[in-house]
């Protein structure tokens, strides 16, 4: 097990960009981004090349918990990190305000359960890494689309890879929540497969400053 402080700066991004969308949907956000595993914990899912990065999380209340960080190679959890993350659940279940994090200051010590600032803080004001969160963050989104516009038609990747005129490898990448190479002539391409048409927007870009 490790801890983000130990990843390298684009993975460190990656799993800033999951959590961030964890602290946006909550409870909605779902495949490929998140699963369910077991006893109420869930995992959000964050690839790097070969490596795959589990952050485990429960709900309390409307509270979100991020309970542990796993680095493995295998493609799933292994059962021994989801016990912890049970027993840490249980712990902040009983006596949450011990289990929140404090931000260290020379002013008296406030309590936040803002991953993003934390994370932000970690992650300083540079401005490419904060492009590369950026980046990160849309990539999950559009991730995110492709799969909910193909379960909404109620196609198989197969299915879709037929009417797009690719393959099911291809939609399976698309819908990988670290891929980067989405086109927008790809996007059009599914989007008409679906009846659907892609919208372009452009929006202000959001920045999470450190706290």
């Amino acid at each position: 097990m490790r801890t983000l402080n130990d990843t390298n700066p684009k993975a460190f991004d990656k799993c800033r960009a999951a959590i961030s969308r964890l602290a946006l949907l909550g409870h909605e956000l779902r495949r490929p981004e998140a699963d369910y595993l077991r006893d109420d914990i869930y995992e959000l899912r964050i690839r790097l090349g070969s490596v795959n990065y589990r952050l485990l999380y429960f709900f309390h209340g409307r509270t979100i918990s991020v309970v542990a960080h796993g680095l493995t190679k295998e493609s799933g959890v292994p059962a021994i990190d989801i016990k912890k993350a049970i027993a840490r659940k249980v712990a902040f279940t009983a006596d949450p305000a011990s289990h929140t994090f404090k931000g260290e200051s020379t002013m008296p010590k406030k309590t936040t359960t803002d991953a993003n600032k934390i994370l932000a803080d970690f992650a300083g004001r540079d401005a490419k890494r904060q492009q590369a969160f950026e980046e990160a963050v849309a990539n999950r989104e559009v991730a995110q689309r492709i799969y909910e516009l193909r379960e909404q038609a109620g196609l198989s990747q197969t299915e879709l890879a037929k009417r797009v005129g690719t393959t099911q490898s291809v939609i399976s990448r698309l819908e990988d929540a670290d891929y980067e190479g989405h086109s927008l002539a790809m996007l059009n391409r599914i989007a008409a497969a679906v009846e659907r048409r892609v919208d372009i927007r452009f929006l202000p870009r959001r920045r999470l400053q450190p706290a």
